[in-house]
């Protein structure tokens, strides 16, 4: 059983303003509503696009099987639950159980703006109910994903607050390095399951002009008192270091190069033996600012003749 209540351009405008209109009689024409931008302030504005026939939506579950049954919709409109709001109880319709839910259809138009789709709001017992697609699955867990993360927390040699010296690197480390990050099920059917991996790359940018930002390995690089001479430490494959060439201070430069450590997080999603994609990279920083200073030698023990 699926009972359907087609929502009007005023339900739409109440839905976007933060309102809520639980039911409003027929649109005198069958439109679909749509977001645009009209001159001269550009503000968003909900205008009805008229439509043949507000029917079944294709790729929702049908009420008699002839719409599709969960098939993609080629209009790039899908079903979500209905954001009620905490406290606020919806009126039910006479032939909802009381497990039957309200969503909602969202379709997204040609200037990439969601707006409310031409099948309104619908309540569906627990057994119609739309399944949600292996993206917003996804989106869950992702969010659990960027729960975890933390900001880097720095060990630098030398220490943060000591200044570096020309020509000695610098090299630098995360010592909260989190690693490889994953997370992943099912929706609540246990139909639709999606595999999340978040990768991490570190990158030290060291603020100084004309340098280039150095991408290190995972959880950077700590100068090792008792291995090899830094310089060869810090041309090794993947080390976290920076030799500056500029001291600081001198004219037209700042009192500390405004150094950067980033942890780039990429997060791809997969549907087990079906479709996958990539979510807006995560990324947290911190500053490492960097005063450099230049060491002079003086030589002793000799004499005029």
């Amino acid at each position: 059983m699926r009972t359907r209540t087609l929502l009007g351009v005023l339900t739409v405008l109440a839905a976007l303003a933060g309102g809520i209109v639980w039911s409003a009689p027929p649109a005198a024409a069958a439109c679909r509503p749509t977001v645009v931008y009209l001159p001269p302030d550009y503000k968003p504005t909900v205008v009805c696009i008229e439509i043949e026939d507000p029917g079944d939506t294709p790729g929702d579950p049908g009420d008699d099987g002839e719409d599709g049954g969960g098939e993609p919709d080629p209009n790039g409109c899908h079903w979500e639950p209905y954001p009620i709001p905490p406290g606020v109880v919806p009126d039910r319709p006479g032939d909802a159980s009381p497990g039957a839910t309200m969503w909602w259809e969202i379709c997204t138009n040609e200037f990439g703006v969601d707006y409310v789709g031409p099948g309104g709001t619908a309540w569906f017992e627990p057994d119609e109910a739309p399944l949600p697609s292996p993206e917003q699955v996804a989106t869950e867990f992702r969010v659990e994903i960027a729960s975890r993360l933390r900001k880097p927390t720095l060990d630098a040699d030398p220490a943060a607050g000591t200044p570096s010296l020309l020509d000695v690197p610098t090299f630098v480390a995360v010592s909260n390095w989190q690693g490889e990050q994953t997370a992943g099920g099912c929706d609540p059917t246990g139909t639709v399951c999606v595999e999340l991996v978040a990768t991490p790359t570190l990158t030290f940018d060291p603020g100084e002009t004309g340098a280039a930002a150095v991408t290190c390995e995972d959880g950077g690089t700590r100068y090792d008192p008792g291995g090899p001479a830094p310089r060869e430490q810090a041309a090794a494959p993947g080390a976290c270091a920076h030799t500056y060439t500029q001291r600081t201070g001198a004219a037209g430069r700042p009192a500390a190069w405004p150094g950067t450590v980033t942890v780039t997080w990429a997060v791809h999603w997969q549907q087990p033996g079906g479709v996958d994609g990539d979510f807006p990279a995560i990324a947290l920083s911190d500053d490492l600012p960097r005063e450099v200073e230049e060491v002079q030698g003086v030589i002793s023990g000799l004499r005029d003749t």
